[in-house]
């Protein structure tokens, strides 16, 4: 499987939650890193292997998950974030989903602001335009907390995603369901150009 590449970081295949699982859950097990996130930390690494198995590829779901690592350091072992997209995901059933990807970025506290999810996004985004044909993806969305503004900036230095208006397409009986608790998401979109 090709990865995707960047000058600092080093990009694993998340593929097994069993060897994997403890390198997961200390990235999804950070109660700073899920503070947006509706469903919080994980709690347990098993709770961490039953999130993993959602983004674990298998025929049927057509996902892409990667660990992300230092580059050339003592701790290259140690992941530092998780980094992924799932294909026309009916998380957004409101919005035009044909050929659309959502990524989504997680990194540990301890080295944010450091350039290392900007570096992992533009990467990343990179390699799925270059991984997927036209005929299989059009756009890129991510889902922001709608208090991490430096989510929002990683975002838009890719240069290509623009926020959409979700709300306006979301069905009242859906936007009430959203939990009141976290502040409302920031939907960001681009569009794969065509050469």
């Amino acid at each position: 499987m090709s990865t995707p590449t960047s000058e600092r970081l080093n990009f694993t295949p998340l593929v097994d939650k069993d060897a994997q699982a403890e390198d997961f859950h200390r990235i999804f097990g950070n109660e700073e890193v899920m503070k947006g996130n509706p469903r919080g930390p994980s709690k347990t690494i098993e709770e961490s292997q039953e999130r993993m198995d959602r983004l674990l590829p298998r025929p049927d779901n057509n996902v892409k998950y990667f660990l992300i690592q230092l580059k050339d350091t003592a701790a290259a072992d140690y992941p530092i974030g998780v980094i992924g997209r799932r294909m026309n995901d009916t998380l957004l059933p409101f919005l035009d989903n044909t050929k659309a990807a959502e990524f989504e970025f997680f990194f540990i506290p301890t080295l944010w602001n450091q350039g290392y999810a900007s570096e992992a996004s533009q990467a990343f985004v990179k390699y799925l335009w270059e991984s997927e044909s036209e005929d299989t993806l059009a756009k890129v969305r991510c889902i922001c907390d709608g208090d991490s503004l430096a989510s929002h900036r990683v975002v838009e230095k890719l240069g290509i995603m623009e926020k959409i208006d979700w709300k306006s397409k979301m069905p009242e009986e859906v936007r009430e369901t959203l939990p009141k608790d976290l502040p409302e998401p920031v939907i960001f979109e681009g569009v794969r150009k065509v050469a």
